[in-house]
Parts: C-alpha cells; structure tokens; sequence
C-alpha cells in the first residue's frame, strides 16, 4: 500500500509460490480463483523482506482500523493481494481493476487514509520502494474494459464490493 509506479511484467521480479505465513489466512480465503497461483515478487526483496513489511503493514492495520470491521477485512486482503499479487503464466503480474481500487477509497476513505500515513512514514524510515504496488494510486491500474482487446489478460475483482 504504496504509492509507486505499476510495473506488469518481471522486469525486477519474479512469480514463485507464497511459503510465507502473513497473508496465508487472506489467501487461502479472499479470491479462491488465485488461491493457488505463484505470486509475484520484487527481487530486491523477495519472501524475507516483502514478509516483513506485511507483517508491518497488518500491525498498522490492526493498529488502526479497531472499530470498523469491514474496513479492516478489506485493507488486510489488499495489503496481501496488492503487494504479492498473483502471476501470469508468462511470469508477469496481474493488476487489480481500477473500479475496485477506487471502491477501497469510496468504501473506507478514512480508515484506509490513517494506514497510508502510518504505512508511508514505515516505506521512508525502511527505505522499502517495492516496482509494482499502486495502491492507493488507483490511476496505476487499468479499467476492466482495458482488456477487451487482449487475449488472456484481464484485472481481478476482489468481489468485495457491488457495482
């Protein structure tokens, strides 16, 4: 839940299985179409480091987001989904729909604006600059109509919010 540019494509990562313990719960229950695909990673991190900042992250959340349930099931899962999100087979990462990322604004503005402060002062103090995360720049990602035109891609839906 960083503001850097999107990168698709493994340029300065790679898709490998998740084997870490973090977001194991988020994945095994949020999007079960993806339960199962390798995720993609930054290089410069890898399990270790991506582990620690989602360890990071879900305290801030937890921290945080105590009064509003929903909102706190929702950044939990985008935390995870977002920063290790699932691959291609061709190894490149697939995005998330622009609709959805602005519905985590609509749906949680203030909660989610809390966490981007904490979170943001955690990324400067860490020196964390992940390619491939976009949230909460939600410009970052394509429209679902984006992929019309483009055989097997598309971006996932989190079936978290109604249209």
């Amino acid at each position: 839940m960083i503001t850097v540019a999107t990168v698709n494509g493994a340029r300065g990562g790679s898709c490998m299985p998740y084997r870490g313990k973090v977001c194991q719960v988020s994945f095994n229950s949020t999007l079960p179409t993806y339960r199962n695909s390798d995720r993609f990673f930054d290089n410069k991190f890898g399990l270790p480091a991506t582990e620690e900042f989602l360890f990071r992250g879900l305290q801030i959340i937890n921290t945080l987001v105590k009064d509003d349930e929903k909102c706190r099931y929702i950044l939990i899962n985008m935390l995870c989904h977002y920063t290790v999100p699932p691959c291609y087979s061709d190894g490149t990462d697939i995005e998330y729909c622009r609709e959805d990322c602005a519905a985590i604004f609509k749906e949680c503005s203030a909660p989610l604006n809390q966490v981007i402060g904490a979170v943001t002062l955690h990324v400067a103090a860490e020196k964390i600059d992940f390619i491939h995360t976009s949230l909460p720049n939600c410009s970052g990602h394509h429209k679902e109509g984006h992929f019309e035109d483009k055989p097997g891609k598309i971006c996932i839906k989190t079936g978290f919010f109604s249209k």
